[in-house]
């Protein structure tokens, strides 16, 4: 097909999912580390030295080529940083989130929206990656946030609700002796790769991971000491309305001497549609709209903490778009 005016826009959409895809793959297969840690990737010794298939590792640096995340370098095996490498370099998790996380549910949008095909596990996503996907990009937009809140008041024992890789208790731990933690999660596989993290770390004596539903939690003996609670990018999961109401007065049963809960969520943007719209944005509120996963408001979120029983002491903005961490107290 030739190329004309009439088709521009067509072709810009259809080659940036391709890239989009593309991008993915390099996170994956450590394409794109390998370009930022030495300013060039030779495809010929990478996948020498990866067992990896040359024609398609060719094929996925060539697609970021033509959206300028790549160029060529000296030779025909030679590729370096383009104009854009560093941005998607920063926020290469959110496109792993989407095609591997969610990429059955992309892939089958239009079965999807029939209500005949919405019976039970009709929603496959990968835990794993959204899990990995979630640490890559917590760790550079929400983490140097969330500590800074956190040590503004003392803790000890501490639970992360959707706990994910466990990096963030992980971390905790490791840089703070005196901590012990627990983490939750309902997904099998993000539970297993936590589990095998803080095996990794040596911090099995000190961090406990269960798979568990945060909407249906019941005491236990673990959680008496627990101080602090907090949850990131899960919020939106307790809804509806009704239901979150009730998850977060029983939270505070669960966990008797609890003091502080830091919840991190992303809020409904209420700019879609838009020509202006933020990486990422466009993506989380389709895939809950798809899933029948309601996305609350900022101004729904304070209403709620108000007739729960909380006290929304703050809010801290964090880098991912329309986010923040709500600085929750019992009231």
């Amino acid at each position: 097909m030739h190329t004309n005016q009439t088709n521009i826009f067509s072709n810009d959409i259809f080659n940036s999912a391709i890239a989009t895809y593309s991008i993915s793959a390099a996170y994956e297969l450590k394409i794109l580390d390998e370009i930022q840690h030495i300013g060039f990737i030779n495809i010929k010794n990478f996948c020498d030295d990866k067992d990896l298939h040359v024609s398609s590792v060719k094929a996925i640096i060539s697609a970021l080529c033509c959206v300028d995340i790549c160029t060529p370098g000296n030779d025909k095996d030679t590729f370096k940083k383009g104009s854009l490498f560093t941005e998607i370099y920063q926020n290469k998790g959110f496109f792993l989130w989407l095609t591997r996380g969610y990429g059955y549910l992309m892939q089958n949008l239009a079965s999807i929206s029939i209500n005949s095909n919405r019976v039970s596990d009709f929603i496959k996503r990968d835990g794993k990656s959204i899990a990995i996907a979630s640490r890559e990009q917590g760790s550079v937009m929400v983490d140097p946030y969330f500590e800074k809140v956190l040590l503004e008041l003392p803790f000890n024992t501490v639970v992360d609700l959707g706990c994910g890789s466990g990096e963030r208790l992980i971390k905790l731990a490791k840089k703070y002796p005196f901590v012990s933690g627990i983490g939750i999660d309902i997904n099998s596989k993000a539970v297993a790769l936590a589990s095998d993290c803080i095996d990794q770390e040596e911090l099995s004596a000190r961090i406990t991971v269960l798979q568990r539903d945060m909407r249906y939690l019941e005491a236990q003996n673990e959680f008496e000491d627990v101080d602090t609670l907090f949850s990131f990018f899960c919020g939106h999961d307790m809804w509806p309305r009704d239901k979150c109401l009730q998850l977060m007065q029983n939270l505070r049963k669960v966990f008797p001497n609890l003091k502080r809960f830091l919840l991190c969520d992303t809020y409904r943007s209420d700019i879609i549609p838009s020509d202006n719209i933020p990486v990422f944005t466009l993506g989380f509120e389709t895939v809950h709209a798809v899933v029948g996963q309601y996305v609350p408001s900022l101004s729904e979120w304070m209403d709620l903490f108000a007739e729960s029983g909380w006290k929304c002491v703050g809010q801290n903005e964090v880098e991912a778009p329309f986010s923040t961490i709500f600085d929750l107290r019992p009231n």
